[in-house]
């Protein structure tokens, strides 16, 4: 259809398609012209058409100039312009009028530009240049069929290289001359190809449907997507198979997957798509939880640690504080000894017994006779079982807490009497280490014969009861973790925290290979190897730095304890300066074995296995108590002596020890020791029990920093506490210069803040760490800023200077005992006392008439004498009154007038007999622990708070006392030399109520004592 239409062309049209220009400005034309046929038809609806005769910018013009005058002026001034335009449309309103204007001037402005290119429209498209808005567009749509015809003369020419100006003439002829016939002679092939289009389009969309893609415009683009189609045509039901996987993945958000299934090619994998899936999964619901969370919005690694850097500077103080506390009151509890001790009280029994050397008296005695002084002179007593037993008196006050340390090698039967004398119990020790045993303990006992050995301890009974009970899992003691990893891999399954060191590349258990031999038969020692021992002490006491380190030696049996004991002291018997080293200093060696060397530690152990090859190169497998039951506790406690060195010497190889001729877990556990001391952490027994993977953070971090070009290390450590990540020294390539922790699941598991942010990079430092700390949010929002951290602490470390000066943090004033300055009294009890007849004037004499006429007055007097020598009993007040007004004596209209003046103010309940003790409001009775002494006060004149306080003070300074010598020192304390009849009433009332305030305690021997 386009192509008859195209044949209408006229030459001009055809050459104004050649020129681009002048084909563009025309195309502008042709819009302008049909815009201006749309203003003119709109506006001929809207007003008459004899409006737009008048010249519009003319209007625009004398309308503006009537805006810019005043109100009124402009008010009538607009209104024949108005009448004007509304000849033309009698509804117009003002507001109208500058859009209609407006519209005026555009169509004017349109009708000038077509009137100037008229005549080439009327030349170009005829009547349809000048008609109807349709004929507008047919002759755009003329135009480009023009530009279309250009572009297939042009196609042609350059497919079969002939001239395009030869071909245009052509065409023209056979177009203006032949048009019709060239139509009827090529009319059926024109028909096919029409109805070939129509099916084509028809393919198409079936095919658009059933493939659901897009399809390329033009016929040449499709053929070639449909010729790449037909070439893959054998791979089409996997395509097809990709599309619905893509657009159910698409359909779940899944996207990321689809992306790395793209990107890697050939080479991916569904495990590599899911794991991305995942990545970007858990990335999206990471960043949620943490825009959600305003804590974790704002999160910033440096913010955050200098907070934990306050933290531990103020746990550091709180701890300070705390010691200092506790000394506190643990002093303020002994008795201050103001006052002479009294003979029958427990003060005076201990200063006695001190005075005297305790001559005639035994230790159980004092103790039985200090039962309130002991607890508080000495909160926490250190005794051995059989101590308690000794010197305890089952039916005395229980201890609060009774606590088995080395608990494995206490014996159930020894153990009873202590628990029989406290309230509650705990329980300390390793079941993995030595029971009780009677092994060695007289010279008769031979090795073979450790089979009788008692094995039962309060632990194990325990343990097989089921009582509550707290697996401890940090262990300290090693500072190397190679030292302990045996250990912790053997026998406590990996449960043991031990954190690795700075050099944990290399072990510090090794094996030194002797060629000794064992003489099974006379001595049961090896020389060789015991020379071998006593060689290497020899050494490091000769050596400056070395001799820092103390020793200590195992041995596994006792003839070669007595050997290497020999030959050591032969040595060092003409070396005075090394034996003095070795014997007297701090830590001084010991050789010890197997049997006795449980609780103790050195920097150094020297180990000698002894057991080996004998004279014909025969090994047997009998290695003492190591063959027995329970043997490999003993081998436990053994190897766990070290804290910094263990050097085994011995004459086997582990391939000697045969397995097959003993089924001994300690001759088992003798062989894997030798093997790791032999070939290092690679032959870790369980090893795979500690392993742990590292997370995503620690894998990109190490993936960045080797980019960088540092040597890392992941997952470091023998334990289930691991260095995240370290980075190898470049000068030490045994060391790590830096590690760096993560607030991954380790982070998590460790459930306080102070083992995650004190203790655990404290014991860290304490092994050489330096530690770096990468947040996880801090690596997803910048993980760039973290390694430029993480690179300039490296080179700050090997630089040797800070990365950057740091303020200074507050030092922690540490509290000793020795240092803690002494306790000083801040006041007395013992209260001075004020008389109100001793300031105030006496009165002339009066008598009981006149003195009920002047109540207010007499109130105001009974108020100075409340306020003055409060607390008074009714009785003194009434003496006091009398007194002040001359009053010969107290009657009984004096006493009803102060009971009648007396009712607004507080009375203690506490009271001897009928008397009452009067306060001025019950503020000034709360806490009163003061008391008078005497000033002339008969008994029944002093408040029983007072009698109450005194005998009080009285227990304070001596703890425990009869009642009879309580109730004298008392009496001497509120000036009383003798206790009569009344004064012991009264004394005996007081210390009946301090009783059942729980203030002070009554035992079954008259004895009274300070209550807690």
């Amino acid at each position: 259809e386009n192509l008859f239409r195209i044949t209408t062309l006229s030459e001009d049209l055809l050459r104004l398609a050649e020129n681009h220009q002048a084909s563009a400005r025309m195309h502008t034309l042709l819009d302008t012209a049909a815009e201006r046929l749309r203003l003119h038809e709109a506006l001929s609806r809207d007003y008459a058409t004899s409006v737009f005769v008048e010249d519009a910018r003319q209007l625009r013009a004398e309308w503006q100039g009537i805006e810019m005058k005043w109100f009124l002026p402009r008010f009538f001034a607009a209104g024949g312009f108005v009448k004007r335009l509304r000849r033309h449309r009698p509804a117009l309103a003002m507001a109208d009028i500058p859009m209609l204007l407006e519209r005026l001037c555009s169509y004017q402005e349109l009708n000038e530009t077509v009137a100037r290119e008229e005549a080439d429209l009327l030349r170009l498209f005829g009547t349809k240049g000048v008609g109807t808005e349709e004929e507008w567009q047919q002759a755009k749509e003329n135009l480009s069929h023009s530009e279309q015809l250009l572009q297939l003369l042009v196609s042609h020419t350059s497919r079969t290289g002939q001239d395009y100006a030869t071909i245009r003439q052509a065409m023209a002829v056979r177009l203006g001359e032949y048009r019709q016939p060239m139509l009827d002679s090529h009319r059926p092939r024109l028909q096919e190809i029409c109805d070939c289009i129509v099916r084509l389009e028809q393919t198409l969309s079936v095919l658009h449907q059933s493939v659901t893609t897009s399809l390329p415009t033009g016929y040449q683009a499709i053929g070639s997507k449909l010729s790449t189609w037909i070439e893959h045509l054998p791979q089409i039901k996997d395509w097809s198979q990709w599309v619905l996987c893509k657009r159910a993945l698409l359909d779940v958000g899944a996207a990321p997957a689809i992306e790395r299934i793209c990107r890697s090619g050939k080479n991916s994998t569904a495990a590599s798509a899911a794991d991305a899936f995942a990545r970007s999964l858990y990335k999206r619901i990471a960043e949620e939880a943490i825009a959600a969370d305003p804590s974790l919005k704002l999160f910033n690694g440096i913010l955050f640690e200098a907070v934990i850097e306050k933290y531990r500077v103020l746990t550091a103080n709180f701890q300070e504080l705390t010691k200092h506390e506790l000394y506190c009151r643990l002093a303020a509890n002994i008795p201050k000894l103001t006052m002479a001790a009294a003979n029958g009280s427990e003060v005076g029994i201990l200063k006695r017994n001190i005075a005297n050397g305790g001559r005639g008296t035994s230790i159980r005695k004092i103790i039985d006779q200090i039962p309130t002084l002991l607890p508080k002179l000495c909160p926490c007593i250190l005794m051995s079982p059989l101590s308690v037993a000794q010197f305890i008196d089952l039916n005395a006050e229980k201890f609060d807490l009774v606590i088995f340390d080395e608990a494995s090698q206490m014996p159930t039967s020894e153990s009873v009497g202590a628990i029989a004398r406290g309230k509650a119990l705990v329980v300390v020790g390793d079941p993995k280490q030595m029971p009780p045993t009677s092994f060695f303990t007289t010279t008769q006992s031979n090795e073979e014969e450790a089979y009788i050995d008692d094995m039962e301890s309060i632990l194990d009974d325990c343990i097989s009861l089921s009582m509550p009970s707290r697996y401890l899992t940090w262990h300290y003691r090693s500072k190397h973790e190679s030292l302990i990893a045996f250990s912790n891999s053997r026998y406590y399954d990996g449960k043991l925290f031990t954190f690795p060191s700075v050099d944990d590349r290399v072990s510090k258990v090794r094996m030194v290979q002797v060629e000794g031999v064992y003489d099974k038969s006379a001595t049961r020692s090896n020389k060789k190897e015991a020379q071998a021992v006593v060689d290497e002490i020899i050494r490091r006491l000769e050596d400056p730095v070395l001799s820092e380190r103390s020793i200590g030696v195992v041995s596994f049996s006792q003839a070669q304890q007595h050997l290497i004991d020999d030959i050591l002291m032969d040595a060092l018997s003409n070396r005075p300066e090394l034996e003095q080293k070795a014997l007297q200093s701090a830590e001084p060696i010991f050789i010890k074995n197997l049997e006795n060397v449980q609780g103790d530690e050195r920097d150094i152990i020297l180990f000698s296995i002894g057991y080996g090859p004998d004279k014909d190169g025969k090994v047997s497998m009998n290695f003492g108590p190591l063959n027995n039951k329970g043997g490999e506790r003993r081998l436990n406690v053994a190897v766990s002596r070290a804290r910094y060195e263990m050097i085994i010497y011995t004459s086997l190889n582990p391939e000697q020890i045969d397995l097959k001729r003993t089924n001994s877990l300690g001759v088992e556990g003798l062989r894997l020791l030798l093997e790791f001391a032999k070939h290092g952490l690679s032959h870790l027994p369980n090893r795979s029990a500690q392993f742990r993977a590292e997370s995503d953070v620690v894998a990109d971090l190490a993936k960045a920093l080797r980019a960088r070009g540092y040597k890392v290390d992941t997952m470091i450590g023998c334990s289930n506490f691991k260095i995240d990540l370290g980075i190898r020294h470049p000068h030490q390539a045994d060391q790590y210069i830096l590690g760096i922790l993560s607030d991954g699941k380790s982070y998590y598991e460790t459930k306080t803040t102070r083992d995650r942010e004190i203790v655990q990079p404290g014991v860290l430092r304490m092994l050489g760490w330096n530690i770096h700390r990468v947040w996880t949010v801090d690596w997803m929002e910048n993980p760039d800023r973290i390694l430029s951290r993480i690179a300039e602490q490296v080179e700050s470390l090997l630089s040797h200077a800070p990365a950057a000066p740091e303020a200074a943090a507050p030092t922690v004033k540490k509290f000793s005992v020795e240092s803690a300055a002494p306790l000083r009294e801040t006041g007395t009890k013992e209260q001075a006392y004020r008389s109100f007849a001793a300031s105030k004037p006496t009165k002339e004499g009066m008598d009981m008439a006149t003195l009920f006429k002047m109540k207010t007055e007499v109130r105001k007097t009974i108020q100075s004498i409340i306020q003055t020598e409060q607390p008074i009993t009714d009785t003194l007040l009434c003496r006091r009154l009398a007194e002040y007004y001359g009053i010969g004596r107290v009657s009984t209209r004096l006493r009803s007038l102060v009971d009648a003046l007396t009712e607004k103010y507080h009375i203690d309940p506490i009271s001897f007999a009928e008397s009452r003790t009067f306060w001025i409001d019950r503020s000034s009775a709360d806490g009163f622990e003061g008391y008078r002494s005497g000033a002339g006060r008969d008994i029944t004149e002093i408040p029983t708070v007072e009698v109450m306080n005194a005998a009080r003070y009285v227990m304070e300074e001596q703890l425990a006392m009869p009642l009879i010598e309580l109730r004298k020192h008392t009496a001497q304390q509120l000036g009383f030399a003798r206790t009569g009849a009344k004064v012991q009433a009264h004394v005996d009332y007081a210390i009946d109520q301090l009783i059942k305030s729980g203030k002070l305690r009554a035992t079954d021997r008259h004895m009274i004592s300070l209550a807690e």
